[in-house]
C-alpha cells in the first residue's frame, strides 16, 4: 500500500518593511511569494494554505538559520489564530476574527488562493 506523503509544508519568510507598526515580511512557498507583506507571517501563511486545501504540518523558515523559526503541527488550527497586541497588553495568542483586508492594511496576498 503505498504512503501518503507527509513532509511538512515549508514556507520561507524574508523581511520587506518596517513601518511605524512594526517589521513587515513577504511569505514564499514553492519557491513563489504568496504573501508580499504581513507582520503576522505565520498565521497568515496557514490561513493562506488552508484556503489553498492544504493540510497538516507546516515549517517556518529564514535565510539566516539551519533550522525552522517555527513549527505548526496542524496548519488548520493555527489558521484559526493570530497575534494581537496593543497599548494595554503585549503580544499575545489570541482567536483569529476576519477583518476587512483593507480595514487591517497589513496583509497583502499577491495570489488570491480560489
Amino acid at each position: 500500500m503505498h504512503q501518503p506523503d507527509i513532509s511538512p509544508l515549508r514556507v520561507f519568510i524574508e523581511p520587506v518593511k518596517i513601518t511605524h507598526k512594526g517589521q513587515g515580511y513577504s511569505v514564499s512557498f514553492n519557491c513563489e511569494i504568496i504573501i508580499t507583506r504581513t507582520r503576522n507571517p505565520a498565521a497568515d501563511a496557514c490561513r493562506h494554505l488552508v484556503a489553498l486545501g492544504h493540510r497538516g504540518r507546516m515549517e517556518m523558515w529564514d535565510k539566516e538559520r539551519s533550522y525552522p523559526r517555527a513549527v505548526f503541527p496542524d496548519i488548520e488550527r493555527a489558521a484559526r489564530l493570530t497575534v494581537a497586541e496593543n497599548e494595554r497588553h503585549g503580544p499575545r495568542i489570541v482567536r483569529f476574527e476576519r477583518m476587512a483586508e483593507d480595514l487591517r492594511g497589513e496583509f497583502v496576498a499577491s495570489r488570491r488562493p480560489a
